[in-house]
């Protein structure tokens, strides 16, 4: 086997439990009073005896019915903003997000932006902290345990110093062999269509009968990444020109309705397919180095639209040589 060089375009982050922790606002009750079949019953083996102490409004109400699952808001903020902004620079595979190292000082600017935002809610939450309890015990549901709620609450000290932020932080990819470089670079790669083929997929199911400006910014975040992406595979770039050339042929204000929304459709369609999608750049860099594809033509002016649509269908379904596993059918 051959030996890679040192030098790497690839830089791994992972998010974990520990870039993220912060309280749930709530305590447990040693010894709790519920009524069992109208009875009122206060026992130690009884073990529901959570009391949240924290106003609901303040939580994470993604599981509303589990109050001890329930984190603060900011907690969930960073945790989420972490992964949306290493989702926009690099491909995710096994929880592991893969950026171009030109990227880095980016990635980790937004990554510690994110924190003091967090840290600056969570200085604003202490300001208040007197009359977020007040809030709470004095609601009118809460009347009756507002004892409760004083005595096993937090002071606004001892809730700030149970959070903690830590960016993930990047590390180099650099696999020992050649031939391990190769395989990851085409993992990498494979993953990249799959990520446009999801996000096309998910603009497709939400387009309805009339569509606002909003798509222009969803297809930029797409480009861009693809783009940013692009020393993995150069030819994704031709899709990029492609998705341009069909925003640029489409009224740039009001809603697009009719002939224009039957033209986002069928982008969102043609996105939507991963075989077509990689034939489409291949046979794009063929044409653009002088060289003719094996395939049927790649643009069909069959659409309602002045823009021409996707269709670059194998013309042999046994061609591989040139597809390596995207035309194998190992999608």
């Amino acid at each position: 086997m051959s030996i890679t060089d040192q030098n790497t375009t690839v830089a791994m982050y992972h998010i974990g439990t520990e870039n993220s922790s912060g309280c749930y606002g709530t305590s447990t009750v040693p010894e709790a009073e519920i009524t069992i079949a109208g009875v009122k019953v206060k026992n130690k083996n009884i073990t529901k005896n959570t009391i949240v102490w924290m106003p609901s409004k303040y939580m994470d109400r993604s599981n509303p019915d589990k109050h001890t699952l329930r984190s603060t808001k900011v907690s969930s903020y960073v945790s989420s903003a972490f992964r949306r902004i290493l989702r926009e620079y690099s491909v995710c595979i096994n929880d592991i997000y893969f950026v171009n190292t030109n990227d880095l000082e980016k990635v980790d600017q937004e990554l510690a932006e994110v924190i003091e935002t967090a840290e600056s809610r969570l200085d604003d939450m202490v300001y208040q902290w007197d009359q977020i309890l007040e809030e709470h015990m004095t609601h009118p549901d809460n009347l009756a345990i507002a004892d409760l709620i004083k005595a096993h609450s937090l002071t606004a000290a001892e809730w700030r110093s149970k959070f903690s932020f830590k960016a993930p932080r990047p590390m180099h990819v650099t696999p020992v062999y050649l031939e391990d470089a190769k395989s990851l670079t085409e993992t990498q790669t494979r993953q990249l269509y799959i990520e446009v083929v999801e996000d096309a997929l998910k603009m497709l199911n939400e387009l309805k009968d009339k569509k606002n400006q909003s798509f222009r910014t969803q297809l930029a975040q797409m480009t861009t990444k693809m783009s940013r992406l692009s020393f993995l595979d150069d030819d994704i770039l031709y899709v990029v020109d492609y998705i341009e050339a069909v925003m640029n042929s489409l009224p740039d204000s009001g809603y697009l309705v009719d002939k224009d929304l039957l033209t986002l459709r069928e982008l969102y369609f043609e996105l939507s397919d991963p075989h077509k999608l990689k034939q489409f750049a291949i046979n794009e860099s063929r044409k653009a180095t002088g060289v003719m594809p094996n395939t049927l033509p790649t643009l069909n002016t069959q659409t309602s639209s002045n823009v021409t649509t996707l269709n670059a269908e194998p013309a042999n379904a046994a061609e591989s040589e040139d597809t390596g596993t995207w035309g194998s059918g190992k999608w």
